[in-house]
């Protein structure tokens, strides 16, 4: 015997939400479900949330949609707005169909993949709030616009757009120089005082920069924040924190540290050739000298990005990076010889 639980209630909420379904191309699916992973938008099981990032999405840049209709419905009557036009409404849905319209042709023909997800009731009312500026599209094909505008942008624009909650209360706790407490997805609670928001080199995530209150300095991933609290307890920093907050930015925010390393580095031909291709993570001389690369940053960065030189690479100071990377080369060594 076969025994079903049906949770009733769940079924009811489901059945009361509007349910969407988008058709598109196999690439854009993609890129979304990798965001959804990414920006930490996943189930307690570890399974994507399909339903609350796209209610993330929709919520967020809705505000952003409204705008522009109203900047067109503004300026149509400026322009118009002495003659009597029965067909003004008209243009301003017809214009509103071009919003988030892709600059290229992008729309495929054939739409191989689909994403159904349901709208929450308060992205419901915004919905039909636009019901006016949508009687000539789809749903469907609403969506779809909205979907390849967002994917359109640099990842660090994504990832802002996503947690818009957590970075604009973090905007106004920088502000106003307030302690925040912050509950990361990994479920660690920390406090922080926050002093700004910047993105990587490579422009992928959005970081936020500061001190602990234990006065350790660090940086944190946008989307790692889970929730925020703006205490009410104020702080400030003096110069030297400024000055070696600004050096961080400077050379990488996703590199925080309470020292800035000294570092001079001899590079071969070859590792001259090495570090013009390298992109991640690539820190920036202050001072080149024939090939004597003259560095202030990190020492974790310098490690990581000179670690893969080897014998392209001489490391003149500090010491402890010469260590650091020598015993790195040694474990790998015997890893090797362990898999031999």
């Amino acid at each position: 015997m076969i025994f079903f639980y049906v949770n009733f209630k769940k079924i009811v909420i489901i059945l009361c939400m509007i349910k969407i379904k988008v058709n598109l191309d196999k690439d854009k699916y993609e890129s979304l479900i990798i965001d959804m992973s990414l920006f930490n938008i996943i189930k307690k099981d570890g399974i994507i949330n399909k339903n609350k990032f796209m209610n993330l999405l929709f919520g967020n840049i809705y505000d952003t949609y409204l705008q522009n209709i109203k900047s067109i419905k503004t300026t149509i009557d400026s322009t118009f707005g002495k003659y009597d036009l029965s067909y003004k409404d008209s243009v301003i849905n017809e214009l509103s169909i071009l919003l988030f319209e892709p600059n290229n042709n992008t729309f495929s023909q054939y739409y191989d993949k689909s994403l159904t997800f349901y709208l929450s009731d308060k992205n419901e009312m915004k919905l039909n709030e636009l019901n006016d500026t949508l009687k000539y599209q789809s749903y469907s094909l609403f969506f779809r616009k909205i979907i390849y505008h967002y994917l359109s942008m640099p990842r660090y624009i994504r990832e802002q757009i996503i947690h818009k909650q957590v970075f604009e209360e973090m905007q106004i706790a920088i502000n106003k120089k307030h302690i925040v407490k912050l509950q990361l997805y990994n479920n660690k609670i920390t406090s922080m005082k926050p002093y700004k928001y910047d993105t990587t080199k490579e422009e992928i995530y959005t970081f936020v920069l500061g001190k602990t209150t234990t006065n350790r300095v660090t940086s944190i991933k946008l989307s790692k924040i889970k929730s925020i609290l703006i205490t009410n307890n104020s702080f400030s920093f003096v110069n030297d924190e400024i000055n070696l907050f600004n050096e961080i930015i400077k050379c990488g925010i996703n590199f925080p540290c309470d020292t800035l390393c000294n570092a001079e580095i001899i590079l071969s031909k070859e590792g001259i050739k090495m570090y013009n291709k390298k992109y991640l993570n690539k820190p920036v001389p202050y001072k080149v000298e024939n090939n004597h690369y003259f560095f202030k940053c990190s020492q974790y960065q310098l490690f990581l990005f000179f670690s893969t030189f080897q014998n392209e690479a001489k490391i003149v100071s500090p010491s402890s990076l010469v260590s650091e990377i020598s015993n790195y080369y040694n474990l790998y060594n015997q890893k090797n010889q362990d898999i031999d």
